[in-house]
C-alpha cells in the first residue's frame, strides 16, 4: 500500500492513474480505504481521491471562504476554486483589499482599459439586465433625494470651476480621443443602442423628446435647431473648406462620386440584367481613388503589413530568383494595387486566402453563392465586417477579375492561405 504522500506524486505525474478502472488496478489497497469515506453522490472520482491524498476525510477543503459553501471542484491539479461565485469572491474583505492595493499600483493606460472593458461588458449586457440596473438606480435616488432622476448640478460646478476654471468645462479633447480609441465593435454597438432606445418609444414618447429638443435649442439659439443659425452656417462651410476645399459637401468631387456609386451599386445589385455600366468606369468613378489614396495614408505611415503567406513567398521568389514587385500598381493594363507581379512572365497574381474572397469567384448566376450572400447580408446588419466582406466579394474582386479578362491579362487567383498550394499554382502557371 502506498503512503499519501507517495500516491500523489505518482497522481501528478501520470494522470491517467486517477481513471477509476487504473486505480483499482494499481492501487487496490488505498482503493478499499478510500471508498470508507462517506462522499456525497454527486462527486466525481477525481475529487474523492483528491480528498483523499489530501488526508481530508471530513471533506473540508473546497469551502467557500466566504459563506462556507461547497465551491467548484476544478481539476485533480488545481483542486477548488476559493469562492463559490463571483459575488462571494467581490464580499471578501481580503480579496477588495487586495484588488484596491492592486489597482492603486496600475498606470492610468491599464485604469482606462479596465474602464473600457466594463463599459463594454455593460453594452454586452440583455436589454432586461439592464433596465434593473437602472431601475436599481433609480430606487436608490427616488429613496435618497426624493428624486429618482436626482443629478446634483450645483455640486458638478463648483467641482470644475475649482479645477478647471470654469463651471461648464468640456473636456473636448479626451472625448475625441476616446471615440478615436474605440474599435468598430464598440461604435457599432453603441449606434445599434441608440437606435433601438429609439425605436422601442413610442410616438408620444417620441414627440416628448423632440419638443424638449426644440424648446432646449430654441432658448439657446436664434433658430427653432441649430443648424438654422448663422454661427453653425460658418462653421459649416469653415469644416468644409478644410476638409473638401468648397464651402458646401455636395460640391465635393468625392461626395458627388460616392453619391453615383452608391446608385450604381444598389441598382446592380437589384438589376443585374439591366446593367449596362461597364465595371472600369465603376472603379475609376470611385474605387481607383479611394485606394490609391487609403495604400499612400499606410505607406506613408508605415503601416502596410503583409500577411504571413506573402512574406513566404516573397522568401521563395528570391531563393527562385525570379523578379518580383509586391503590391504593384504602375501598369495601365490593371489599375489597381496587386499582391504581386512578375514581369518575366507578364504575371499579375491575387492571393485571395481571406475569407472575405468567399474561397472562390462570385458568381450571381450560382444559387449557393446567392444563399452565402444573403447569410452575409443578414450578418452585415450588425457587422461592418461583413459589409465589407461583401463589396469585397461581390464588387471589387468582380471588377478586377473582369478588368484582367478584358485586356487579356495572364492573371492568377489563388485562394489559400497555404504556402505550398501557392507555390504549386505559381508553377503551373510559369511552367518551372
Amino acid at each position: 500500500m502506498k503512503t499519501k504522500e507517495e500516491l500523489l506524486d505518482i497522481l501528478l505525474s501520470n494522470h491517467n492513474y486517477i481513471r477509476k478502472i487504473c486505480f483499482i488496478k494499481n492501487f487496490p489497497e488505498n482503493y478499499n480505504e478510500l471508498i470508507k469515506i462517506n462522499f456525497p453522490d454527486y462527486f466525481s472520482f477525481s475529487q474523492k481521491v483528491y480528498h483523499y491524498v489530501h488526508n481530508d476525510p471530513q471533506l473540508k477543503l473546497g469551502i467557500c471562504k466566504q459563506c462556507g459553501r461547497r465551491c467548484s471542484y476544478r481539476s485533480f491539479n488545481d483542486g477548488y476554486q476559493l469562492f463559490c461565485s463571483i459575488q462571494c469572491r467581490n464580499k471578501n474583505i481580503d480579496t477588495v483589499s487586495i484588488f484596491k492595493e492592486t489597482y492603486k499600483k496600475k498606470s492610468q493606460e491599464e485604469k482606462d482599459s479596465i474602464h473600457k472593458k466594463q463599459s463594454l461588458a455593460h453594452i454586452n449586457k440583455s436589454n432586461e439586465e439592464k433596465n434593473k440596473i437602472i431601475q436599481k438606480i433609480k430606487k436608490t435616488k427616488k429613496e435618497k433625494y426624493g428624486d429618482e432622476n436626482y443629478n446634483n448640478r450645483t455640486l458638478m460646478k463648483i467641482t470644475k470651476k475649482e479645477k478647471y476654471g470654469d463651471e461648464n468645462y468640456h473636456n473636448v479633447e479626451k472625448y475625441k480621443q476616446s471615440i478615436k480609441n474605440r474599435t468598430k465593435e464598440e461604435k457599432e454597438q453603441t449606434r445599434l443602442k441608440k437606435q433601438n432606445s429609439w425605436n422601442t418609444k413610442s410616438n408620444e414618447e417620441k414627440q416628448i423628446i423632440i419638443n424638449k429638443i426644440q424648446s432646449t435649442l430654441f432658448n439657446h439659439f436664434d433658430g427653432k435647431w441649430n443648424f438654422q443659425t448663422k454661427e453653425f452656417k460658418e462653421q459649416s462651410k469653415i469644416t468644409c473648406l478644410q476638409k473638401y476645399g468648397v464651402k458646401y459637401n455636395t460640391q465635393s468631387k468625392d461626395i458627388q462620386n460616392k453619391t453615383k456609386l452608391t446608385h450604381i451599386l444598389n441598382f446592380r445589385n437589384n438589376h443585374p440584367e439591366t446593367f449596362n455600366i461597364s465595371d472600369l468606369e465603376v472603379y475609376n468613378l470611385y474605387y481607383k481613388e479611394i485606394s490609391n489614396k487609403s495604400f499612400e495614408t499606410r505607406k506613408n505611415n508605415k503601416t502596410t503589413s503583409s500577411s504571413k503567406c506573402e512574406n513566404e513567398l516573397i522568401l521563395w521568389l528570391n531563393n527562385m530568383n525570379i523578379t518580383f514587385f509586391h503590391n504593384y500598381n504602375k501598369d495601365s493594363r490593371y489599375p489597381y494595387h496587386v499582391d504581386f507581379y512578375l514581369p518575366e512572365y507578364d504575371l499579375f497574381i491575387e492571393i485571395q486566402g481571406n475569407w472575405t474572397h468567399g474561397f472562390h469567384p462570385f458568381n450571381i448566376l450560382s444559387k449557393d453563392d446567392i444563399n452565402i450572400l444573403n447569410i452575409w447580408k443578414e450578418k452585415s446588419k450588425t457587422s461592418n465586417y461583413y459589409k465589407t466582406a461583401i463589396n469585397v466579394w461581390t464588387n471589387t474582386d468582380v471588377i478586377k477579375r473582369n478588368t484582367a479578362k478584358k485586356n487579356n491579362l495572364n492573371y492568377l487567383e489563388i485562394f489559400s492561405i497555404n504556402i505550398n498550394d501557392i507555390i504549386i499554382e505559381i508553377k503551373k502557371r510559369i511552367n518551372i
